[in-house]
């Protein structure tokens, strides 16, 4: 629908303030001057009016003042084989969602082969229980129901979401695919075409393919985060290898699940005893905590030349901080300050505004259990890429001499903490956070109190944690771009870099066999 340009502006004043919205501006006026008879008059000019000059501009509210989010009762449970439970009533609906959230993910995958926990979360839905995959989406589409799992890099969710009179059949289908999965052959040919499609997709796709050699580049081939899915770990993964895993990680213990909606929460640990009577409990082995080593001095750079791109799509940052790190909290501030606050961010007011660089520039820091990871992201035209990471790097540098200010600090707790609670806007949204943090050992009040958390940072303690952890001087960087320009770029800055081509392994280890098992003529070699 076209929409007039005259009528909207009218109807957008009208909605506001009167005062907010100027009047027509008034027609140019002339006063009569005295002339001689027959003599030219004098050309008049049109005094200019500011039609905005006395208008009352709408000002921003002030922001929300942070208030620990309010739990609703929550009726814990827990049964004879370790899993434990969780119930959030809300009967303005008559809708319940199960989730099933489990500590298990791609960290868990075996080096030689890489994607198993994923190649097995998504088996899952393919056959349990003596139902093959066509019955459990008949089952479940013909209650209008809908059932997923989702498989991460620490965490895998198990949901299903229904009517409040479907509850049984939800329960039903998550402890088939948690106690009683099949794996049947004739379905693993299409979960290899899922993950052989994803692998190829990638390496067209110039933001998935940096994150990928960004990551491996922070890091390296020894650990889970770096090591990246390929066409031949796909091929590796054996059924045998599916059940084993599945035998090894899916056990009731730390395992957390929570149901919430239109439930009746006197029978609801009963109900779900009965259905889970058949997942039996096991040790789950602990964990290796490998840490991601600081890249060092300098800048490392990995150019990957894709020579059809007009843009350069870049990763830029380093090692972070985990979970659990006293400083967590602070550098959420100081990230939403630097990119993580859209338009109103350092990188974004400096990067894209000013400097015309980019349409987007963004910064996070990532926390996992044992390690974390900083990193700035962007696109820029090839020509401009050092230009723009010089811009970037500019801002790195000077979030740590001048850390946010205070006026910066109200904006950016308006919005983490002020704002916090609208994030939960359903139960099953509350539930899936308290679930997450008791599988991560956290507890309701690490979900509940994040917004006085923050609220209580002075200036003082998120300048200190912007110094600490904000490391301009040693960062790792990846570039996908059209090499012809890049390359001369990185040379005239007399930057040390390795350039590749895109479909070259990700895996360092991988092309420096691929190098090694070359072998050439003493002809060739002359």
């Amino acid at each position: 629908m076209i929409r007039r340009p005259f009528i909207l502006a009218t109807s957008l004043c009208s909605a506001l303030a009167l005062t907010a919205c100027p009047g027509p501006a008034p027609r140019p006026t002339t006063q009569p001057t005295m002339a001689s008879k027959g003599a030219r008059k004098p050309p008049q000019t049109a005094t200019k009016v500011d039609p905005w000059a006395k208008a009352k501009l709408i000002e921003a509210p002030e922001p929300v003042p942070a208030q620990a989010l309010k739990l609703p009762p929550v009726k814990r449970f827990k049964l004879r084989n370790g899993l434990s439970g969780l119930a959030l009533p809300d009967d303005q609906l008559p809708l319940v969602s199960v989730r099933l959230t489990l500590p298990v993910g791609s960290i868990d995958d075996p080096a030689d082969r890489v994607g198993l926990a994923d190649f097995t979360a998504m088996m899952l839905r393919q056959g349990a229980a003596g139902m093959s995959a066509e019955r459990i989406s008949q089952r479940v589409d013909a209650a209008g129901a809908r059932l997923s799992v989702s498989p991460g890099y620490e965490i895998t969710t198990i949901t299903c979401r229904a009517q409040a009179k479907d509850l049984d059949l939800c329960l039903e289908m998550v402890s088939a695919l948690v106690s009683r999965p099949t794996f049947p052959k004739k379905e693993m040919a299409q979960v290899t075409r899922s993950l052989e499609g994803e692998v190829r997709s990638d390496r067209d796709d110039p933001s998935m393919l940096v994150a990928k050699h960004f990551y491996n580049l922070l890091y390296g081939d020894d650990h889970p985060a770096g090591r990246p899915l390929t066409l031949g770990s796909i091929a590796a993964v054996k059924r045998k290898d599916l059940q084993r895993f599945f035998a090894t990680y899916y056990r009731p213990q730390g395992a957390v699940l929570a149901v919430s909606g239109a439930v009746d929460i006197k029978t609801l640990d009963k109900r779900v005893a009965r259905r889970f009577r058949r997942w039996r409990k096991g040790k789950r082995p602990p964990r290796k905590a490998v840490t991601v080593k600081s890249p060092g001095p300098g800048l490392k750079v990995l150019l990957i030349d894709k020579p059809d791109l007009t843009q350069s799509f870049f990763m830029i940052g380093h090692a972070g901080v985990n979970l659990r790190h006293a400083d967590r909290d602070a550098l959420r501030l100081v990230d939403y300050v630097l990119g993580g606050g859209g338009f109103s961010s350092r990188l974004m007011k400096v990067v894209r505004s000013k400097g015309g660089k980019t349409y987007g520039i963004s910064s996070a820091f990532y926390a996992h259990e044992a390690d974390g990871l900083f990193r700035v992201r962007s696109s820029t035209r090839n020509a401009e890429l050092w230009r723009t990471l010089e811009l970037a790097r500019g801002e790195l540098q000077r979030v740590r001499k001048e850390p946010p200010t205070a006026a910066e600090l109200v904006a950016a707790k308006g919005k983490l903490a002020g704002g916090y609670a609208i994030r939960f806007k359903t139960g099953d949204q509350l539930a899936a956070a308290l679930s997450l943090a008791q599988v991560r050992g956290l507890g309701d009040r690490y979900v509940s109190e994040l917004p006085l958390r923050i609220q209580r940072l002075e200036v003082s303690t998120v300048a200190a944690a912007a110094k600490k952890h904000v490391k301009p001087g040693a960062l790792v960087l990846a570039v996908v771009g059209k090499g012809s320009v890049v390359a001369p770029l990185l040379d005239k800055a007399k930057v040390r870099y390795e350039r590749i081509d895109y479909l070259a392994p990700i895996s360092a280890k991988a092309r420096r066999r691929a190098k090694e098992s070359i072998v050439i003529s003493p002809a060739e070699a002359k």
